[in-house]
C-alpha cells in the first residue's frame, strides 16, 4: 500500500477520479455551508473561521458577511458586527435581516438616532415586517417613547391580530405606563396564542402579583418553571409571591429548587439567608 501512495498531483487525480480526462474546475470546499452547520450546533470559532474563508472565496458573499456579522452580534463584539454588515449592506443595500441587524448594532452601541433609522428602512420597504417593529417598538421602550411605541403596536395588531409577540410587548409597554389591566389583557393574549412563551408567563405572574392577584400568580409562576427550569425569575417572584401569602417553607423551597438549577445564584442565596434568619 505504501507503494501505492500518490506522489503527484496527476496520480492523485488518477486515484480520485472513476475515467481518465481532465478536470475543468478547481476542486474546493462550500465553507459557507461549513459555517452554517457550525453556528447552528454552537461552535462559534470553527464558524468564524468557516465564514471568513468563505469570503476570502468569493468577497461578495453577502450571506457570509450577514452570517459572520450576526455570528459577531452573538458574541456581542459590537465594532467587529457593524464592521462585517456593513459590507454585506454593501452588496444587498435593501436586505431587511442585515438592515434589522444593523439597527439592533447601533442601539446596543448607544446610537439610537441610527437604530430608529435602519428599522425605519426596513418599514418603508416592508411596513408589515414584525422583526423590524418588534425592534422599532424595543428601541423606543428603552428610550421611554412609550406612547410611540403603543401606537406602532396597536397599529401592527390590526394587520396581525394573532402575533404572540405583538401582543407581548403591547403587554409590556401598558405594564410600563402602569396600566395593568390593559397589561393583563395583552400578556394573557400573548400565553394564548404562544402557551410556552415563558418571558410572557413570568410578566403575567408579576402583573397578577402587582394587582393583589397572588394565587394567579404563583400557579402561573409555577407552570413558567415547569416549562423552563433553567429560567431563574420565576423562582425567585415565586418566593416574593409567596412571602406575601405567608408560606416562608414554600419560598424557601422555590429558591432551593433554583439553587439546584442554577448553583451559587447570588439572589437566591440572599433570599435563602434573609427568610432562614
Amino acid at each position: 500500500d505504501a507503494a501505492r501512495i500518490p506522489r503527484t498531483e496527476k496520480e492523485r487525480q488518477q486515484r480520485a477520479l472513476p475515467f481518465a480526462g481532465r478536470t475543468r474546475n478547481a476542486y474546493s470546499r462550500n465553507y459557507f455551508t461549513y459555517g452554517l452547520v457550525f453556528a447552528q450546533h454552537g461552535y462559534s470559532e470553527a464558524a468564524e473561521a468557516a465564514f471568513k474563508r468563505a469570503i476570502s472565496q468569493d468577497p461578495n458573499a453577502a450571506d457570509a458577511y450577514y452570517d459572520l456579522g450576526t455570528l459577531y452580534m452573538q458574541k456581542e463584539q459590537w465594532n467587529l458586527a457593524e464592521e462585517v454588515l456593513q459590507n454585506a449592506v454593501q452588496l444587498k443595500p435593501k436586505d431587511p435581516m442585515v438592515l434589522n441587524n444593523l439597527g439592533i448594532v447601533a442601539a446596543r452601541t448607544g446610537r439610537p438616532l441610527n437604530a430608529e433609522r435602519y428599522f425605519k428602512q426596513v418599514l418603508r420597504a416592508d411596513p408589515s415586517n414584525v422583526l423590524a417593529i418588534g425592534n422599532l417598538a424595543d428601541l423606543y421602550r428603552n428610550q421611554n417613547r412609550l406612547q410611540d411605541a403603543q401606537q406602532l403596536l396597536e397599529a401592527a395588531l390590526k394587520e396581525r391580530p394573532d402575533d404572540s409577540q405583538l401582543s407581548y410587548k403591547l403587554g409590556m409597554i401598558f405594564a410600563g405606563q402602569g396600566r395593568t389591566s390593559q397589561a393583563q389583557a395583552y400578556l394573557e393574549q400573548a400565553v394564548r396564542l404562544q402557551p410556552d412563551n415563558v418571558e410572557a408567563l413570568d410578566n403575567l405572574g408579576v402583573v397578577y402579583a402587582l394587582t393583589g392577584q397572588f394565587n394567579r400568580a404563583a400557579d402561573t409562576f409555577s407552570l413558567c418553571i415547569r416549562k423552563a427550569p433553567g429560567f431563574d425569575q420565576p423562582y425567585l417572584n415565586l418566593a416574593r409571591v409567596d412571602v406575601k401569602l405567608g408560606k416562608r417553607a414554600e419560598a424557601v423551597q422555590a429558591l432551593k429548587a433554583l439553587l439546584v438549577q442554577v448553583p451559587g445564584h447570588p439572589l437566591a442565596q440572599k433570599y435563602l439567608r434573609q427568610l432562614q434568619r
